[in-house]
């Protein structure tokens, strides 16, 4: 399982407002709003997305994470839409 930390991450703009464990005990992908600029919520996705798919290296953390950043349409909200989009839009091609 991917456990990576915010040590990890490399935009330097996120808040820190809501707990770690907080983050970390969303199951799935659920359908409410992915905060793109809270760092546990982020890093918890990123680390949930690449448990779901077996993925474990540093270079394909850093890649999801600047999707999430820079490319994610800021229509899709929901953890759920932005995994759909992240392995159909954009993974696919890129790892």
């Amino acid at each position: 399982m991917a456990n990576f930390s915010r040590s990890e991450l490399k935009y330097a703009y996120y808040t820190w407002n809501k707990s770690e464990g907080e983050c970390t005990n969303v199951e799935g992908f659920p359908d409410h709003p992915l905060n793109r600029i809270e760092g546990y919520e982020v890093l918890s996705f990123i680390n949930r997305f690449m448990a779901t798919h077996n993925y474990s290296l540093t270079s394909t953390f850093e890649r999801i994470e600047e999707a999430i950043i820079a490319r994610v349409p800021l229509d899709r909200r929901s953890h759920k839409t932005v995994k759909e989009w992240l392995e159909t839009r954009y993974l696919s091609e890129c790892i």
